[in-house]
């Protein structure tokens, strides 16, 4: 809302677990990916279940970034 000077038009907002914050690539697994393949095999699986957005909402990713600057 504050990104696209839309905050005006929401009377309310409930979110319910929204990764703010950023979450790993394979949550609580993430530390079985050590290597560069299974990595990418990590991401691939991100990208075909949750399209574009998926990796967009890893920790570090512009959008994340952008979402807590200045919060």
């Amino acid at each position: 809302m504050r990104m696209h000077d839309s905050a005006g038009f929401v009377r309310h907002v409930v979110c319910i677990s929204a990764p703010n914050h950023g979450t790993t690539q394979g949550g609580i697994a993430s530390p079985l990916f050590r290597g560069e393949r299974q990595e990418e095999v990590v991401r691939t699986l991100i990208d075909g279940w949750f399209g574009p957005a998926g990796m967009q909402q890893v920790v570090g990713s512009e959008v994340v970034e952008a979402t807590n600057r200045d919060s």
